[in-house]
This record gives structure tokens, C-alpha cells and sequence, in this order.
């Protein structure tokens, strides 16, 4: 058997691992436990920011994009392949909007010949940029954390699971023993 804490037997390129946690620390599940860590005053003025990140030229290129976007995806489909319960039904993120808003900021990057990265944050405030660069290396902390850990704790469950049988097993036996004697 192996233990499910150790990594050693996991070897990975310093190139690959730092992918990795770059990825990690990027992902809608680290940005959903920042945003969740935040105080409604944060959250605020993290809105605030991104807000006035927001210029006219941004506008205008969502117009654009999204005027582009209606042309190349309005055509009808036939009537074979139509699924009107498809068209009612509404799927929805699991993540909010400022969640997906966030990551916008957000810069890692791999110091050279270390398997350390530098994460920063771009605002217009620059307490928010402070407040979510650390907010964010201690949501990453916590996620690998909890990486290595998770299994170590279903590994638990399911030993606990094992023993708590062949206990049962094991009286069994006994009172099968003593009934014999």
C-alpha cells in the first residue's frame, strides 16, 4: 500500500508542475474561495475597481463582439434536430459574476529557475490590488492543502470502514469459539 499524503513517488518537471499550480491559482474554484473570504465592504470596492476598470473602448468592443457573435450564430436549425426543452432550459454558473470578474487582474508569474511563482493584481485601487494578490496566495494555500489532504481523509474513511468490519468479524469468530468450547 501507498500513503496517500506522500508526494515523493510523483515526479514532476519543474516546467509541468509550475503549469500546474499556475493553473491552480487561476481557476473559478481559488477565485470562488477569495471572493468568499471577502467582507461585503471588499467585495464592494473590489466591484468598484473592476468597474472603473471598464472603459468606453471596452464597451464598444463587447457591442462589436457580440453583434459578430449574433450574425455567425443566428441561423435555424432543422427541424429534425430543434429541441424546444433545450431552448427552455436555463444553465447557470455555479460561480458568480464578480467570481468570473476577478481573474481579469489576476498575474502569475514562474520566477525564473524556481518552482516559485509571484502572483500580483491589477486595480485602479491599490489597497484592492494588495487585499487580492494576498487573498488569492492564501486561497492556493488552501487549495493544495486541501488537495493532499482529501484523499488522505477518504483513505481514512474507508480504512475506518474496514477495521469497524473485521471487528465485526472478529466477535463473530470469538462467539462462534466460545459456543464451541
Amino acid at each position: 500500500t501507498t500513503n496517500p499524503v506522500d508526494t515523493r513517488g510523483r515526479v514532476l518537471s519543474d516546467e509541468t508542475y509550475l503549469s500546474t499550480q499556475i493553473d491552480i491559482i487561476k481557476s473559478l474554484s481559488v477565485a470562488q474561495e477569495v471572493e468568499d473570504s471577502l467582507s461585503d465592504y471588499e467585495k464592494a470596492r473590489l466591484s468598484t475597481a473592476l468597474d472603473a476598470e471598464s472603459s468606453v473602448i471596452d464597451e464598444y468592443k463587447y457591442k462589436l463582439k457580440s453583434a459578430i457573435k449574433a450574425i455567425f450564430t443566428d441561423r435555424e436549425e432543422p427541424a429534425a434536430t430543434y429541441n424546444s426543452s433545450a431552448d427552455a432550459l436555463e444553465i447557470s454558473s455555479a460561480y458568480s459574476s464578480l467570481t468570473r470578474r476577478m481573474g481579469g487582474g489576476l498575474n502569475v508569474v514562474p520566477k525564473i529557475s524556481s518552482r516559485v511563482v509571484e502572483i500580483s493584481y491589477l486595480s485602479t485601487d491599490r489597497k484592492i490590488a494588495a487585499l487580492m494578490a494576498n487573498r488569492y496566495a492564501e486561497a492556493y494555500i488552501a487549495a493544495s492543502v486541501k488537495m493532499i489532504t482529501d484523499p488522505a481523509q477518504k483513505s481514512k474513511v474507508w480504512f475506518d470502514s474496514q477495521l469497524k468490519s473485521l471487528r465485526k468479524r472478529l466477535e463473530e469468530a470469538q462467539a462462534m469459539l466460545t459456543a464451541y468450547q
